[in-house]
C-alpha cells in the first residue's frame, strides 16, 4: 500500500508524496518552527478509539506569500508567467487541431454549441471534444477568471457533483460550456492539472494561495510517512539549509537588522544569515565591504549575497570603485534607501544648526532607528558634518549621540520582545524601509522553478 504525505491549502489536498518526504518542499514554504506534533483521538481498525501523534508543518497563507516573494515568486510573476504559459497552450492546441483538421472545420467546430452533432466528433471519438475543451477553458480563463474558479473550488463554492468519472478535460469543458450539461467539477487534488502545462510548481502554489483568506492554513502531514517508516519525526537539519546571506558595514548595523528582522517579521528571519563580525574578526566600513564584494566575486560564492551599504557620502566614495565591475546575479550591491523624514533633518555645521537633506550624505545606521530613538532631552539628535570627499564632491556626517541613539533603540527593541503588544506603540518608519527593501531584493530574479 505504502505510505503518504499530504500538502493541504484552505484544508483542501492539493498534492501529496508517496514513501518520500519531500524536503525540497517543506525547506522551500516553511520553517522549523513551524513543525508541530499533536495527539488527537481517532477510530481504530477495530472500531476502538486510539490516541494518534500527528507530525506536521503548520503556518498560514500570509506568511507563505511573503516567503514566496522574497524567493522571487511575486504575485506579478505569478500573473505574468499564468499569462505566457496560457497564450503558449492556446497556440499550441490551435496547431495541434490545424494540423489533423480543415482549418475552416475547426472555427465551425470551436464554435458549435453542442460539438456531439458536429461531423469532427465522429461518434465516439472524443479527442475533438477534449481539444474543444481545453481551447474553450485557456481562452476563457485569463489571470483574474482563474483565481476565481481557483478560489470558488478552495472555498467550497461550487456545488461538488459525481466528478469520479470524469477526465480534467471534461471539468474544463464544463466550467466553460454548462449548457454542455456534464455535471463536472475539480476535485481539490485535480487543481494542479487546470494549470498549464509549463508553469512553474512554485508559482502555481502562489497563485492557489492568491486565491484565498490570507489567514487559511497550509500544512504539510507526514504523519503517515512517520508511521511507515520513511522518515523521521523530526527530518530536517536545518542548518544545513541555504540562506540568503547579508554584509553590512559592521557590527552594529547587522545587530540592528538581526534583531529588527526577527521582531517584526519572525517568519522571514530564518531565511536570512547575516555576516558575524566578532566571530570573523572583519573590520567594519564601507572599503572594505568593497574589498569583501570583490573577493566574493573572485572566489565564484554561489550563494545569494546582499551587500548592504550605509546611505551616506562614504558609502557613495567606496562605490564607485566598483564602476564597471559586472556584479553576478546572485550577488545584490545596494545602499539603505531614502528617507522621507531625513530630506529636512536638523545639522550642525559652522554657522550653526539648519536642516537639510541629508540623505545620501548623512544616512547611516542610526538615521533609521526611528525618531523615537533618536530623540535625546526631547531633541532630535542632530548630524554633524566631518570630512569632505574630493572623489564624490561632499562631505560626511554622521549623528552626533550615535551611541545614546543606538541604546534607546536595543532598549526597545527589548521591551517588545518580552511584550510584542507594544511594537504599534514605538516607530519602526525607517527601520521598517529598510527590512522591506532588504526583503525583496531577490523578488524578481527566478533562482527555484
Amino acid at each position: 500500500m505504502g505510505s503518504y504525505s499530504s500538502f493541504l491549502i484552505a484544508g483542501k489536498e492539493i498534492d501529496w508524496t508517496k514513501n518520500q518526504f519531500d524536503e525540497f518542499l517543506v525547506t522551500t514554504l516553511f520553517r522549523a518552527f513551524d513543525r508541530i506534533e499533536f495527539e488527537e483521538a481517532v477510530e481504530g481498525e477495530s472500531g476502538d478509539i486510539q490516541l494518534q501523534t500527528f507530525y506536521q508543518y503548520r503556518t498560514t497563507a500570509d506568511k507563505i506569500i511573503d516567503r514566496l516573494d522574497v524567493l522571487g515568486f511575486t504575485e506579478k510573476r505569478a500573473k505574468s508567467e499564468f499569462e505566457q504559459c496560457r497564450l503558449h497552450k492556446l497556440n499550441k492546441l490551435y496547431y495541434e487541431v490545424g494540423a489533423y483538421f480543415d482549418l475552416q472545420e475547426v472555427i465551425d467546430f470551436l464554435n458549435c454549441p453542442n460539438p456531439g452533432e458536429h461531423e469532427l466528433y465522429r461518434g465516439r471519438n472524443t479527442w475533438p471534444l477534449m481539444q474543444k475543451s481545453d481551447v474553450i477553458f485557456y481562452e476563457a480563463y485569463h489571470y483574474k477568471a482563474f483565481l476565481g474558479l481557483i478560489e470558488a473550488r478552495l472555498t467550497d463554492n461550487l456545488e461538488i457533483a459525481n466528478y469520479k468519472n470524469y477526465s480534467i478535460e471534461s471539468i474544463r469543458l464544463h466550467l466553460t460550456k454548462p449548457d454542455l450539461n456534464i455535471q463536472a467539477y475539480p476535485r481539490s487534488d485535480q487543481i494542479l492539472q487546470l494549470f498549464p502545462d509549463e508553469i512553474s510548481y512554485f508559482t502555481t502554489i502562489r497563485i492557489i494561495l492568491q486565491s484565498i483568506p490570507v489567514k487559511s492554513e497550509v500544512i504539510y502531514d507526514y504523519t503517515d510517512l512517520v508511521g511507515g517508516g520513511w522518515t523521521d519525526e523530526d527530518p530536517i537539519d536545518w542548518e544545513s539549509v541555504e540562506k540568503i546571506i547579508v554584509i553590512t558595514e559592521g557590527s552594529t548595523d547587522k545587530n540592528v537588522l538581526e534583531k529588527s528582522l526577527k521582531l517584526l517579521y519572525p517568519h522571514l528571519y530564518d531565511y536570512y544569515h547575516f555576516m558575524d563580525f566578532e566571530g570573523s574578526r572583519s573590520q567594519g566600513s564601507a572599503g572594505q565591504l568593497v574589498n569583501t564584494l570583490k573577493s566574493f566575486i573572485g572566489a565564484g560564492i554561489k550563494n545569494r549575497v546582499v551587500f548592504l551599504f550605509d546611505n551616506d557620502t562614504a558609502a557613495k566614495e567606496a562605490l564607485s570603485s566598483i564602476k564597471g565591475v559586472r556584479i553576478p546575479i546572485n550577488f545584490k550591491v545596494t545602499q539603505y534607501p531614502a528617507l522621507s523624514y531625513a530630506e529636512s533633518y536638523p545639522t550642525m555645521g559652522p554657522t550653526g544648526i539648519s536642516s537639510l537633506d541629508i540623505n545620501g550624505l548623512a544616512c547611516g545606521i542610526e538615521l533609521y532607528l526611528g525618531l523615537d530613538s533618536l530623540t535625546i532631552d526631547g531633541t532630535l539628535s542632530p548630524v554633524q558634518w566631518r570630512g569632505y570627499s574630493e572623489k564624490v564632491e561632499a562631505y560626511q556626517g554622521e549623528v552626533l549621540a550615535k551611541k545614546a541613539v543606538q541604546n534607546q533603540f536595543f532598549e526597545k527593541v527589548d521591551k517588545c520582545v518580552t511584550d510584542p503588544s507594544l511594537i504599534s506603540k514605538f516607530d519602526w518608519t525607517g527601520i521598517d524601509a529598510l527590512l522591506q527593501h532588504l526583503l525583496f531584493l531577490f523578488s524578481e530574479d527566478y533562482f527555484l522553478e
